[in-house]
């Protein structure tokens, strides 16, 4: 089998497939469980976080699986809260240990893990916010995918007056997801209003050029409120550029003794280097029967090491007959056509990287039909295209059984 095929003439279908099932779950990858935190606080456009008020008195964060085994293993999640300015359990009380996921059709996507907040009584010498940090640690019976840390920031709710500061940088954005922004948290008393000034200075990014929108304002924080965000809006242009920079700064009397200025970073998505991608399923000189449906549907994980992310993977299937001919899955049949002239089909994505393509049930490798042979590729927002095809990645050579008999 050819280990690389040739690129540069395509042909492109796309086809039609039934809904998304409402839960990744339903996917069954086996030996790729992969896990990550999210469903982060408000706040956190251009940086992952969880924050509290010491009132609130726990904040809580949530590691989500992707894939499920349908087999029964079981895939353990190991976690910790890590102090930095707040420490344990002066303001905060985390659990630290592990989650354990059932690889079964059905199995919960999401465990919750609360952090009791500490509502202490300390208001002078107290910072306004204080923070630790959220890690999962490590993975057995699958693996982890970013973000895995994550800052816990604990908002003071002592004194009579309000306090406004910004939690400690860096925040960044991609040139791929234009709109983001930057927290600013109001401690103190939260009963009557409060304003505060906000401004973009230029670093090695410039106004217009590279950002977009006001570089000044103000945000104004109603009775309750104790977060604002600060809108910055990242301009997607053409020019391949290193990572620029510019200061994202609050000011006025409520501000002082905190922080009130972080740093932004906008992270170019012109980049030369391109996504790589894996099949899952099939696995390469295995054999399926007909009806299974590691081939029904098709899974199929990416990456890319550029700036600009995977924005969508596609799916080749050949068929490999023992005379030397071929034919491409074209949506809902197979074409005959080279070997070398491959045809791309457009896939569905559950998550992030995480990417699938649903079949009819394949003819078995049996008479004049040899096997067949899955092709995968990836492509960023830099619309590169993956073009590198390895045997036992993204190329893998499988055969089809006949269906079990039913009674």
């Amino acid at each position: 089998m050819r280990a690389t095929l040739r690129t540069a003439a395509f042909a492109v279908a796309t086809s039609v497939f039934v809904a998304i099932p409402a839960s990744a779950h339903q996917a069954c990858a086996t030996n790729h469980m992969r896990a990550r935190l999210e469903v982060f606080s408000e706040g956190s456009l251009s940086r992952p976080l969880y924050w509290a008020a010491e009132g609130d008195g726990q904040a809580t964060f949530t590691v989500r699986i992707i894939g499920s085994g349908c087999d029964g293993s079981t895939s353990t999640i190991s976690y910790e809260v890590q102090p930095g300015t707040a420490t344990t359990p002066a303001d905060y009380v985390a659990p630290s240990g592990s989650i354990t996921f059932v690889n079964t059709v059905g199995h919960p996507d999401t465990e919750r893990r609360d952090i009791t907040i500490t509502n202490d009584a300390l208001p002078i010498g107290e910072g306004a916010v204080e923070m630790a940090t959220v890690v999962l640690t490590g993975a057995s019976g699958g693996s982890l995918i970013p973000p895995t840390s994550a800052p816990l920031i604990i908002v003071d709710d002592d004194g009579p007056t309000s306090r406004i500061s910004m939690a400690e940088g860096p925040y960044e954005e991609n040139e791929s997801t234009p709109e983001g922004g930057v927290p600013v948290f109001r401690a103190g008393d939260a009963s009557g209003s409060s304003t505060v000034d906000w401004s973009l200075a230029p670093g090695t990014a410039s106004p217009e050029a590279d950002y977009a929108g006001p570089t000044s304002g103000t945000l104004t924080f109603g009775p309750g409120d104790r977060m604002e965000l600060i809108p910055v809006t990242v301009v997607d242009d053409s020019e391949k550029e290193a990572s620029e920079t510019l200061t994202v700064s609050i000011s006025g009397p409520l501000t002082e003794g905190n922080t009130t200025s972080v740093p932004f970073t906008i992270i170019d998505n012109e980049e030369d280097i391109p996504p790589t991608s894996s099949l899952h399923h099939p696995n390469n000189k295995k054999k399926y029967r007909a009806s299974h449906y590691l081939i029904r549907e098709i899974h199929i994980f990416t990456r890319d090491q550029g700036g600009a992310g995977t924005v969508a993977a596609e799916f080749a299937l050949r068929r490999n007959m023992k005379g030397g001919k071929c034919a491409w899955w074209a949506g809902k049949r197979f074409k005959k056509g080279k070997c070398e002239s491959e045809r791309w089909l457009k896939t569905g994505q559950y998550e992030t990287d995480f990417f699938y393509i649903r079949l009819k049930e394949l003819k078995p490798s049996v008479g004049k039909l040899r096997n067949y042979t899955a092709y995968s590729r990836a492509i960023d927002g830099a619309k590169n295209v993956e073009s590198h095809f390895e045997v036992g990645r993204n190329a893998n050579t499988f055969k089809v059984r006949k269906p079990k008999r039913t009674r």
